[in-house]
C-alpha cells in the first residue's frame, strides 16, 4: 500500500524521490509516541503538575506499552511463541497490540507513581487527551503498510485495494478471492480509518475542552478510556480475519466491551464521589 501512496505523491508533487522513501509503519508509531508525550507535557505544564514526575511516569508508561503490547499480540498468535520463545522477551519481535500497549502503559504508570507516592489521576487526566490524538497516527501506519485491513467491500466508494505483497493481498489469496496473475486485490474496507478519524476528533475536542467529561480527578482519563474502547470495538466489526468468540463478538470486541464496562463504572463512581450530597428531605 505504501508503494502506491508514495508513487501517487511522487507523480502529483513532481518529486520522484518520494517514490523510494524508506517509511515503515514503525515510523508512524514513533511519531504517535512523540506527539502523545508533547501534548501530555503541554497539559502537565498548563495544569501546574510536577514536570519531572510526569517524565518519570511517561518513561514507565513507555516500558509498559512495549511489554504488554508485545504480550497481548502474542496471545493472539501463540504459534510465534512456540516457534521462538524469545519473542516473550524481545519487544516487538512477536508483533504489537495497541490495546495491550495502552493497558501496559496504564499499569506501569500507576505502579511508578505509587512507588513515588504521587497521585495517579492528575497525571492520567493530563496525558489522556493527547493519547486519543496520537493513537490515530499509529493506526494510520497500519493502513500505510496494509497489515490491518477490512472485509471485502466491492461497491464501497472509499474502499481500498491492496497490492501483492501486503498482508491484505495474502489474505485474499488464502481464501481464493484473487488469482495468480492479479497485481492488486479486491476493494476492502479501510478499517483503520474507521477507528482513527473518530478518535482524532474526540481527542482534539477534549484537548480544547479538558473538563467536558467531568472535573473530578480521574473522570477525564476514565472517560477517554471508555471512548477508545467503544470506538475500537465498533471499528473491529469491519475487520477481516476476525474470529468470533462469544455470540457475534470477536475476542478483541469482547475485550473492548469489558473495558467500556469497567472504565464506565469507574467514571460513574468518580462522578458520584464528586457530586455534592443531596439535601432533599433535610429539616432546616
Amino acid at each position: 500500500m505504501k508503494r502506491i501512496i508514495l508513487r501517487w505523491l511522487a507523480e502529483h508533487l513532481d518529486a520522484p524521490g518520494l517514490a523510494s522513501l524508506p517509511i515503515a509503519s514503525i515510523h508512524f508509531v514513533a511519531l504517535a509516541a512523540l506527539l502523545a508525550v508533547t501534548l501530555g507535557l503541554w497539559r502537565v505544564r498548563r495544569e501546574g503538575l510536577n514536570l519531572r514526575m510526569a517524565l518519570f511516569a511517561i518513561a514507565a508508561a513507555g516500558f509498559g506499552a512495549l511489554w504488554l503490547g508485545n504480550w497481548v499480540a502474542l496471545a493472539f498468535r501463540p504459534e510465534r511463541i512456540i516457534d521462538n520463545p524469545w519473542t516473550l522477551i524481545i519487544f516487538l519481535d512477536g508483533g504489537f497490540s495497541s490495546i495491550g500497549a495502552y493497558a501496559g502503559a496504564t499499569l506501569c504508570m500507576a505502579a511508578a507513581l505509587r512507588l513515588r507516592r504521587a497521585p495517579l489521576w492528575p497525571y492520567a487526566d493530563a496525558l489522556a487527551p493527547g493519547l486519543l490524538i496520537a493513537a490515530p497516527i499509529a493506526r494510520l501506519g497500519c493502513l500505510w503498510s496494509g497489515c490491518d485491513f477490512g472485509r471485502v467491500a466491492p461497491t464501497l466508494p472509499w474502499a481500498m485495494r491492496y497490492p501483492r505483497g501486503t498482508a491484505a493481498f495474502r489474505y485474499l489469496d488464502k481464501i481464493g478471492m484473487v488469482g495468480a496473475y492479479q497485481r492488486v486485490g479486491l476493494p476492502m474496507h479501510p478499517f483503520p480509518l474507521y477507528e482513527a478519524l473518530p478518535l482524532l476528533l474526540a481527542g482534539v475536542v477534549l484537548l480544547a475542552r479538558p473538563h467536558l467529561l467531568g472535573r473530578a480527578p480521574g473522570m477525564r482519563a476514565s472517560g477517554c478510556a471508555v471512548l477508545y474502547c467503544a470506538l475500537r470495538g465498533l471499528a473491529e466489526g469491519f475487520r477481516a480475519e476476525s474470529k468470533l468468540l462469544v455470540g457475534h463478538l470477536t475476542a478483541l470486541q469482547a475485550l473492548c466491551l469489558l473495558g467500556v464496562l469497567l472504565f464506565g463504572l469507574m467514571w460513574w463512581r468518580l462522578k458520584r464521589a464528586d457530586s455534592p450530597p443531596s439535601t432533599q428531605g433535610q429539616v432546616e
